[in-house]
């Protein structure tokens, strides 16, 4: 397909304008203009046609996030989450969700506030979020500013949640300092809605004070938790002996349906969703478009840190 003819599809297919396409590439409007009328033969076609060529190639063959995600799965602990959430709401308690790395916590709760927008203040911590930061991020959120104090922030904070009556989660919750625990907390106190901390076991020890010499002061806010979910990853134990279903539906998803191919898996994995959907990716791109086999599996594990 010539060049024109490929710009004119990417143009219809990404709606976008020439216009806009010609800012993207930095190139004179006009340029663009005489070459989408005339081609090749168009006398600036040698400013044009390198830079183009570039772009919808590299645009055509970059995968998307989406594209590389495997699509959301209601796992019994996404299912669990969301009634957490929701109890917590219906009471205006404060919950918390447990779970450690790559058990699909995080992207549970990105999909329930997706769906449920309207409802959802979400905001993630990071190692180096402050009391200030998190105060002045949750007021970016709500697309409000405090100026004055930080007990100006909380008190308007707090306000505006009880305005709206909106969950508040925060994700990463372990990488937040005591002090900005206790900022929310009275945020909580305040606005009398509905707040869920979503972290991994450091979050429960910091909680439970198991290994503190200051739970006196966490207790402040463990007292206050009203709903409590630990997740139990894509296979877990109960009476009835291993539960593996939501292990079985990620690997339908890659087309691996036989059990030794399963166990593997398992196996290998241990029921961790990050480490499951990674192992199942990479032995797809071995078995190069053919039916995943145990040899596939085994191969994509000795790339991966799966102990």
């Amino acid at each position: 397909m010539q060049l024109v003819e490929l710009t004119k599809k990417f143009l219809s297919t990404q709606n976008i304008s020439q216009n806009n396409l010609s800012d993207r590439l930095g190139i004179n409007k006009s340029y663009m203009v005489g070459y989408m009328k005339e081609g090749s033969n168009y006398k600036y076609a040698s400013k044009v046609e390198p830079l183009l060529e570039k772009y919808i190639k590299s645009f055509v063959e970059e995968k998307s996030v989406k594209e590389l995600q495997t699509p959301f799965i209601a796992t019994k602990d996404a299912k669990a989450i969301n009634v957490t959430i929701e109890s917590a709401m219906s009471n205006r308690e404060m919950g918390v969700i447990i779970g450690e790395a790559g058990t699909g916590k995080s992207r549970a709760i990105k999909e329930y506030a997706t769906k449920n927008g309207t409802r959802v203040v979400l905001f993630e911590a990071t190692t180096e979020t402050s009391k200030r930061m998190l105060l002045v991020g949750l007021e970016n959120k709500l697309n409000i500013c405090f100026k004055g104090s930080l007990d100006d922030k909380i008190r308007g904070i707090a306000s505006e949640l009880a305005r709206t009556s909106k969950v508040l989660i925060i994700d990463e919750s372990e990488h937040l300092p005591f002090r900005a625990l206790e900022c929310l907390r009275r945020i909580y106190d305040f606005s009398n809605t509905a707040l869920i901390l979503v972290g991994t076991r450091k979050l429960k020890n910091n909680l439970t004070g198991i290994g503190r010499n200051d739970y006196n002061e966490y207790g402040q806010l463990s007292s206050r938790i009203g709903a409590k979910w630990e997740l139990k990853g894509l296979c877990y134990q109960n009476k009835e002996g291993l539960k593996d279903e939501d292990l079985k539906t990620l690997c339908n998803h890659f087309d691996v349906e036989e059990k030794k191919a399963i166990d593997l898996v398992f196996n290998l994995a241990r029921g961790n969703f990050r480490k499951s959907e990674k192992l199942l990716k990479r032995a797809c791109e071995f078995a190069d478009g053919k039916a995943v086999e145990l040899k596939h599996i085994e191969a994509a594990a000795s790339f991966l840190m799966l102990g």
